[in-house]
């Protein structure tokens, strides 16, 4: 004679498994969606630093975000210092006197 589960154990077992199999679906969906939230934050963060609500984390080395801003107004030098416009053009003027020579 063959021994086997009664039915009231094979229901229990069965039971177990499916609430087992819904508990890991739902742990690794959540983790998903976790790490989806959590990229799209910090890229966020990345892109649109004037929100300022993420800290600088530098876990890579890569070229920070270009960030388009306004163009700094010329203000005329101080106490007779050269502009950087200035300091260009003399080393412009330099260069094309050492390849003349």
């Amino acid at each position: 004679m063959r021994l086997s589960p009664s039915p009231a154990a094979q229901f229990q077992a069965t039971k177990t498994r499916a609430m087992l199999g819904v508990q890991l679906f739902f742990q690794a969906a959540l983790s998903i969606l976790a790490l989806i939230s959590g990229l799209v934050w910090h890229q966020v963060g990345t892109y649109l630093p004037q929100l300022d609500r993420i800290p600088e984390l530098h876990l890579t080395r890569r070229q920070p975000a270009f960030i388009p801003r306004a163009p700094i107004a010329a203000q005329p030098a101080a106490n007779n210092e050269a502009t950087d416009d200035e300091i260009a053009a003399r080393l412009t003027a330099r260069a094309a006197r050492s390849v003349e020579v």
